[in-house]
């Protein structure tokens, strides 16, 4: 019985999901489109709930169009938009549309209060960086002052691929990559949470806990019976080593090559497996970087992929 990987990707305006078998070929597509909303001028927002109905609903096309039995599909992987910020609930349910990415820059205000108040040198201390439009801990401060009762119901304050993790396990989880990017200074290097930064923003309960790429984020809750009909798998998250992330992997069992994999034999970004993050040769990175053992030879890994 021949085996294959589901990934979807949730795009900007449109969602696109692939069935890869095991020579890596792409067997099925299939895509939903969407809108994002424009309410006004620098605020970019989206219902989060399309980015569940587009993923049930490529994941059914995508199974229809080979007639596959659920047991056939053996790695399930997701990607989402990166730095969103969506306020839920402790069900899971948002509370508003989702704050897009760097393209929405709403909090541009509260970015200036900050650097008026701390100063330039105080920012970058706090952030690491100079705060932009991308920074989810800037989008949670507009909630706070401009949306208050949200701000205040908030369970959690999640991103794309959090949401999508949610409802697949039930479990709120975050990878390292964001919250080690998008959401500083919430977070720690070592991924716990800033306990003495974060009360500026929100509450530290509001946080998801960070997840590394091998974490078990929980078992698939009932949502996804009507899916594929594959209780009893476990979800892990994991991330892609881009500025986007794929967020879970379904795995009953490692996987194997018989050599390192290179760019054109990969699959592409997303489908699900934790190696599968790498859209890179070896041959193309520099050459300080940790290496890993693959079956008869070394493979290097840029240092961002040994700390996912």
């Amino acid at each position: 019985m021949k085996r294959y990987y589901l990934g979807v990707d949730i795009g900007t305006c449109e969602s696109k999901g692939v069935l890869v078998d095991e020579s890596y070929a792409v067997a099925a597509s299939a895509s939903q489109s969407h809108v994002i909303e424009n309410p006004r001028p620098n605020y970019f927002e989206m219902d989060a709930e399309i980015w569940w109905k587009d993923f049930c609903a490529i994941a059914k096309d995508l199974m229809r169009q080979l007639s596959l039995k659920p047991e056939q599909i053996v790695s399930v992987g997701t990607s989402v938009m990166g730095c969103d910020c969506l306020p839920v609930d402790k069900d899971c349910r948002p509370l508003r549309k989702a704050i897009l990415y760097g393209i929405d820059a709403r909090a541009e205000r509260q970015i200036e209060a900050l650097t008026r108040e701390l100063g330039e040198q105080g920012v970058l201390e706090l952030f690491g960086h100079k705060p932009d439009s991308d920074d989810v801990a800037c989008k949670i401060l507009w909630l706070k002052e401009q949306e208050p009762q949200i701000w205040k119901q908030a369970d959690k304050f999640l991103t794309g691929s959090s949401y999508l993790t949610a409802k697949l396990t039930g479990n709120f989880v975050i990878d390292q990559y964001l919250a080690k990017s998008c959401f500083l200074p919430l977070y720690r290097e070592d991924g716990s949470i800033d306990m003495e930064n974060c009360g500026r923003f929100c509450r530290p309960e509001q946080l998801a806990p960070c997840a590394r790429v091998t974490d078990v984020a929980g078992c698939n809750s009932a949502h996804l019976c009507f899916i594929l009909t594959v209780l009893g798998r476990t979800w892990l998250a994991c991330r892609r080593i881009t500025s986007q992330e794929a967020i879970c992997s379904l795995c009953r069992e490692p996987m194997r090559w018989p050599e390192a994999p290179t760019a054109a034999a990969l699959p592409p970004v997303g489908c699900g497996i934790p190696i599968m993050r790498l859209s890179w040769q070896p041959k193309q990175m520099a050459a300080k970087m940790p290496t890993v053992l693959w079956p008869g030879r070394r493979l290097r890994l840029p240092p961002a992929a040994m700390d996912c």
